[in-house]
């Protein structure tokens, strides 16, 4: 098996057994106890995003296999294995690893995404709950408009910070695709110099 096959294959388990623990936890709030800390309203997207970053990695690890497969039998059909005099090992590709690693950021990214979009549907509801008990004559402090002009209030501050998340993992990924480009170029540079 070649290092290209064997870092992608690596490198997608490993962020597969994050996402399925992130997939059983927030299943755990979303399914098993809906009404506990975290509500499956507010657990769901952490669930679907859990769920497509782990399709994301089994991508990862299906290209790691083919490349390791193809490369495998390319090596078959070459010098015969323990002939003195052959080729010298390829440098470890890094540009594969910090690709999965970009390629995740930039999956995650949609999770707080999600989170924000959900958090703003929840400050227009409590808006419109304030409006009516205004409209009304209703101003109880625990249950009337005020009340829902605070809660209105937290759930937007709650989408700056998702979207605050997200711009961050976005801006992260970005960068680490950038990196992966100029490992790639360090790399065939290495593997043509080699």
């Amino acid at each position: 098996m070649n290092n290209a096959g064997k870092g992608m294959i690596g490198c997608g388990a490993l962020l597969l057994g994050l996402c399925g623990l992130a997939v059983l936890f927030f299943g755990f709030h979303v399914f098993i106890d809906p009404r506990g800390g975290i509500s499956d309203d507010e657990a769901m997207p952490g669930f679907l995003g859990g769920i497509l970053c782990g399709f994301v990695n089994f991508f990862v690890i299906a290209v790691g296999i083919f490349l390791a497969t193809r490369k495998a039998e390319a090596a078959s059909g070459g010098s015969a294995p323990g002939v003195p005099g052959g080729a010298a090992p390829k440098p470890f590709p890094m540009h594969f690893v910090s690709g999965c690693g970009a390629l995740l950021l930039l999956t995650l990214s949609c999770v707080p995404l999600g989170v924000g979009a959900m958090f703003w549907q929840d400050a227009d509801r409590y808006d419109r709950y304030a409006e009516e008990d205004r409209r009304e004559g209703r101003d109880d402090p625990y249950f009337g408009a005020s009340h829902y002009e605070r809660r209105a209030e937290e759930y937007r501050n709650y989408t700056a910070g998702g979207c605050c998340c997200a711009s961050f993992l976005l801006l992260v990924g970005l960068g680490a695709i950038g990196g992966t480009v100029r490992l790639a170029q360090k790399h065939r540079a290495a593997v043509a110099s080699g």
